[in-house]
């Protein structure tokens, strides 16, 4: 019996034994594992909290200095586009207006339609304007180039592109006759005007007999000259000879058109309709 109990003594001894050496290594498991997570960068509740609100802090000053920044760049644009004033022209101008009714446009459209001015600007003698030619010409500077209340087309030509500009059109149509005849102070007086109108406004210049008229100037003036004069006004090419106007509608233009249309315009005017978009024909 004394042998039994002193067994089993022992036996209890070596279980309480193993259990304190189980503790052991695990409290010391459990402090070496605190301490390597606490060496970790970030690790502490306020570390983690003052980073998140320093990223909150640059993140909102961030986006106030992109708001700050934003409207100055808007309202600069919104200056230089709608701000843009013309001078108002001091002749006052007779208009006649016209409506042309197309199915779903999107907007209401005006256009300026200019004709028959008859610029006239020779008076004198020059090498390209010869004493018989300026003979006949006077005539004409007289009674043709001027308004009923007597302002003379190279008076009236500079207000009408203030009155161009001023009125802020959807597009300008030169229908032709703009020019008596062609010659270089007649086409100089005109391209100077012609620049001077508002680039974001499309132009359609229709030529006539007029505008290409060699019939002053001696043997210089040929037709193969006004021809490339009014080049240099805006190309005067037949192919580019339309307004489109969002692809809504299209203003097609026939250059000299008191003769006969050539096959090539016939051909262009063509294939402009079958594009399907309305057409006005001037």
């Amino acid at each position: 019996m004394k042998r039994k109990k002193k067994k089993s003594n022992e036996k209890l001894k070596y279980i309480f034994a193993v259990i304190g050496l189980l503790l052991f290594f695990t409290m010391i498991y459990e402090i070496v594992l605190v301490k390597m997570e606490s060496e970790k960068p970030g690790y502490t509740e306020e570390e983690e909290i003052e980073t998140e609100e320093a990223a909150e802090t640059e993140e909102m000053e961030s986006e106030e200095a992109e708001s700050e920044e934003e409207p100055e760049i808007e309202e600069t644009e919104e200056v230089s586009v709608q701000e843009k004033e013309y001078e108002k022209p001091t002749y006052d101008f007779k208009t006649e207006e016209v409506t042309v009714k197309i199915r779903h446009l999107s907007k209401e459209y005006t256009i300026a339609w200019v004709s028959d001015l008859h610029l006239i600007t020779d008076k004198e003698v020059s090498e390209d304007m010869r004493a018989e030619d300026l003979d006949a010409i006077k005539p004409r500077y007289e009674n043709l180039s001027v308004t009923e209340d007597g302002v003379r087309g190279e008076e009236l030509w500079p207000e009408i592109v203030k009155f161009l500009n001023y009125g802020h059109y959807d597009g300008i149509i030169f229908g032709g006759d703009m020019l008596d005849y062609c010659s270089h102070s007649n086409m100089e007086t005109f391209i100077k005007g012609y620049r001077e109108l508002n680039p974001e406004v499309p132009i359609l210049y229709i030529r006539a007999d007029h505008d290409y008229g060699a019939y002053y100037g001696g043997d210089e003036i040929t037709e193969d000259l006004t021809h490339a004069m009014h080049m240099e006004v805006d190309g005067d090419d037949l192919e580019e000879k339309y307004l489109n106007f969002n692809d809504e509608f299209m203003i097609v233009g026939v250059n000299n058109s008191t003769k006969n249309l050539l096959g090539e315009q016939m051909r262009i005017i063509r294939e402009q309709t079958e594009t399907g978009i309305p057409i006005i024909l001037a």
